[in-house]
């Protein structure tokens, strides 16, 4: 009797997923089967341990994971699929996989007037400060806890003038429980151009959420501009900030290596002459700026993750990507200043024993890996010596004022309150 071969292809491709077993890491394998009809059986040649996927279609085309024990070396794994009527055997190049862990910071965009006026923009980013305050306290016994980065202190300052003393303390203790990270940027600005005087008022309020409300301010987040300037940079480093965090919106403006300079890469630190580097943790626009999480899945479920992580994750080793830790931004859904979504912390509670390991984490619990002490070697910028000493004396006043107690409430937080600019230099170290 003769019998019909029906054609079918199979592909099998190794993930940098794993998934713990009895102790021991297995990892992830996705297969592709097209054209095959009835069931497929998928097995590796002599692991009966890691068992074989039986699975069956009526459409023809299905795709499933399949798990064998990870490898510790490049090599060969023989694979035999079995249909109803054929049987084939394949090897696959394996190599170990990296063990990444993600850091999530999540944290809304803070874009004024770009989508709606000031005044409502403010009271959504005031609203979502109040959400995080009670999603914290409803998580803080949870393995996995809700944490949230404030983006921007314009908010936060409004939030602590206008509720009570006993929002302020809940706020208070979340921060110290290290579940809100509060960073030390009024808004996301153009530095370049702001007058000294400006840019330097616009951090009077990290003095003040340091004195006045004893919050630890280690880190600042620039998102969604085209670039920092050297000035900026100086601030930070006055203000004793050890972590950046930038995701600039290039559009052909903020790539160094189109105007002849060296690229930047994801972790640097950089420095202004005599005084301490700060690390830079950057995010371009190619990688999906601040929205790298949600591109990956992490607004939606985990299945969704597990899709899109593994890709990104093998394209960061394919650029040449050293570290295990990374950084990932994530917010409420794919638009500017979207608030919170349960969808962000709740993968990395149904992950446990899986990797990469996956959890919600402040800028300055990420940057502060040992990993990262000697990143991507040092950026020196040059800027103007009257500048950075200038900038020097505006942004120590603040500080001095807050100790001495010469503000009886917290300083405006605006950086042109007065109008009072510095003279002819600016903020790019001219």
């Amino acid at each position: 009797m003769r019998k019909k071969m029906v054609m079918f292809s199979i592909d099998i491709r190794p993930t940098m997923l794993l998934q713990k077993r009895q102790d021991q890491l297995w990892q992830r394998f996705n297969v592709t089967v097209e054209g095959a009809q009835g069931s497929v059986i998928v097995g590796v040649k002599g692991e009966p341990q890691s068992g074989c996927t039986v699975l069956s279609t009526h459409s023809g085309s299905l795709s499933f994971p399949l798990f064998r024990p990870e490898v510790h070396a490049s090599t060969h794994v023989p694979f035999v699929v079995q249909t109803r009527n054929q049987r084939v055997a394949l090897t696959v190049a394996v190599d170990p996989v990296r063990h990444f862990e993600i850091d999530l910071v999540h944290h809304s965009h803070l874009d004024v007037e770009y989508t709606d006026p000031q005044a409502d923009v403010l009271l959504h980013h005031v609203a979502y400060l109040d959400q995080a305050v009670e999603w914290a306290d409803a998580t803080q016994d949870w393995s996995q806890p809700f944490r949230w980065a404030v983006e921007s202190t314009l908010p936060l300052m409004r939030w602590l003038q206008d509720r009570p003393t006993s929002a302020r303390g809940r706020l208070l203790a979340a921060a110290h429980r290290g579940q809100l990270e509060v960073t030390g940027g009024l808004c996301n600005v153009h530095s370049e151009a702001l007058h000294l005087e400006e840019l330097a008022r616009s951090f009077a309020p990290v003095a003040t959420l340091r004195v006045w409300w004893g919050l630890p301010v280690q880190a600042v987040m620039q998102t969604d501009v085209s670039g920092t300037t050297v000035g900026y940079l100086k601030c930070l480093q006055t203000l004793g900030i050890s972590y950046f965090a930038v995701a600039h919106n290039y559009a052909d403006r903020s790539l160094p290596e189109r105007t002849g300079q060296r690229s930047a890469v994801r972790a640097f630190r950089s420095t202004a002459p005599g005084a301490t580097p700060i690390l830079v943790w950057y995010t371009d626009t190619p990688h999906g700026v601040y929205m790298e999480g949600n591109h990956l899945g992490f607004t939606q479920d985990l299945t969704a993750v597990e899709t899109h992580l593994p890709g990104f994750l093998d394209q960061l080793v394919q650029e040449g990507y050293p570290h295990t830790q990374v950084m990932l931004r994530v917010q409420g859904t794919e638009w500017d200043r979207m608030g919170q979504r349960r969808a962000q912390y709740r993968p990395c509670n149904h992950c446990s024993g899986v990797e990469p390991k996956m959890g919600l984490s402040p800028n300055a619990a990420h940057n502060s890996h040992a990993i990262f002490s000697t990143s991507g070697g040092i950026y020196h910028v040059v800027g103007h010596p009257h500048v950075f000493r200038r900038l020097d004396q505006l942004v120590g006043r603040w500080g001095r004022a807050c100790r001495t107690g010469k503000w009886s409430q917290p300083p405006n937080p605006s950086p042109i309150a007065d109008g009072r600019m510095a003279g002819r230099h600016d903020s790019r170290g001219r």
